[in-house]
């Protein structure tokens, strides 16, 4: 096998200068890393010519892309065709954490195919799923400006908590608590939350953390 292909492969540096686009990826696989970029439209731009029989481009990863004021997109997912099991982490947009005196680029992402741009300074992971049946894939990220998609209309939670489990979480928390109930259902409503609080004793009920109380439903 050969090994100095496949570490050419899963990491190199590559720098885009005076150019459109500093990597373009159509139809490729594999990860791709330690990519920096100047004076280019796009850093990274995926799936932008349509490809022959159907193909799309997918099981790639693409990790490690830094930028600054020269470019427009760290990365740049086209709708030419549908991008699917594409996973994109450790973008950053800004050369420093202050983008106040760093040079940034425009956009960290701009996703043709999810109508999704992002212009946060860094964006820890992005993650498009597999499209089947025709249904929209997944869409995951760790910006919080963007909600996540999922494709299946159940989840479940199979690690659920009990009433004695449940302590002092952060507000936000979720989970599925197997033996609470509603303190007071009768009285239970936005006007009147305490009543909604959680309480052993139950069959089970969703369990939310809410300005320090746990709140069933």
């Amino acid at each position: 096998m050969d090994t100095n292909w496949m570490q050419r492969r899963l990491l190199r540096r590559i720098v885009g200068a005076m150019t459109q686009t500093g990597v373009q990826l159509d139809g490729s696989d594999g990860i791709y890393s330690q990519i920096h970029c100047e004076f280019t439209v796009d850093c990274v731009l995926i799936g932008s010519n349509r490809l022959q029989d159907g193909w799309v481009t997918r099981a790639l990863t693409i990790s490690g892309v830094t930028g600054q004021s020269s470019v427009k997109n760290i990365v740049h997912l086209s709708s030419a065709t549908r991008p699917e099991d594409i996973v994109l982490t450790a973008l950053q947009r800004c050369n420093g954490p202050d983008p106040a005196t760093q040079q940034c680029a425009i956009n960290v992402l701009q996703d043709d195919v999810n109508s999704v741009t992002l212009q946060d300074t860094s964006l820890a992971w992005y993650l498009i799923g597999h499209s089947s049946s025709g249904a929209a894939p997944a869409l995951l990220s760790s910006s919080p400006s963007l909600g996540w998609i999922l494709p299946n209309p159940f989840l479940t939670i199979r690690n659920h908590s009990s009433f004695s489990q449940l302590g002092k979480q952060a507000d936000g928390s979720f989970t599925y608590c197997a033996d609470c109930k509603v303190t007071t259902p009768s009285s239970c409503s936005a006007a009147n939350l305490s009543a909604c609080a959680c309480s052993g004793g139950g069959t089970g009920a969703f369990a939310k953390r809410t300005d320090g109380t746990w709140l069933c439903n």
